[in-house]
């Protein structure tokens, strides 16, 4: 036991606790490097070499795209690729009253669409829409009936007199 505790106090007393942590940083260091998403994106080729795209083109297109739909809100989006594949994640606010299948699958497509026709975007990926808020006027419609308060009938002349303790 005591010959375990003198090697323990000899590699904490030696420069092997620093040398791990530089070890430890390097690793963190290429980890985070390796995860790193690319400012741009290939959007196809070419004979004469790669179509590239900026992340911030494709944002801005698909808020464009989300405001020009009466039922989406405020939109902000997630672009990732994996592969070279391009996904995108796009998180709305819903107007009140509308229907998110509906919503989600117009958006869907139209993304689709302006993503493949305008920016040529060849490995386009899923396109996944995510509600964060509702937007909008809550009509008198839209809002749950009330349920009683109690179970209990009161009669009317009760209702000006305080309850009486049991």
């Amino acid at each position: 036991m005591e010959q375990i505790q003198e090697t323990l106090n000899y590699l904490i007393s030696g420069p092997y606790p620093w040398v791990a942590a530089v070890v430890l940083l390097c690793l963190f260091i290429l980890w985070s490097a390796a995860r790193r998403e690319p400012v741009s994106i290939v959007a196809f080729d070419s004979p004469n070499g790669e179509i590239r795209v900026a992340r911030t083109a494709i944002n801005e297109l698909v808020q464009r795209t989300g405001d020009m739909m009466p039922t989406v809100g405020k939109c902000s989006t997630r672009v990732h690729t994996r592969g070279d594949v391009l996904n995108i994640e796009v998180r709305i606010k819903l107007l009140v009253g509308s229907r998110l299948s509906d919503v989600s699958t117009e958006l869907q497509e139209r993304l689709s669409s302006t993503l493949r026709d305008s920016l040529g975007i060849e490995r386009l990926g899923g396109i996944d829409v995510e509600v964060v808020g509702l937007t909008g006027k809550i009509e008198d419609e839209y809002l749950p009936v009330a349920a009683p308060t109690s179970n209990r009938e009161v009669p009317e002349d009760d209702l000006d007199q305080p309850e009486k303790p049991d």
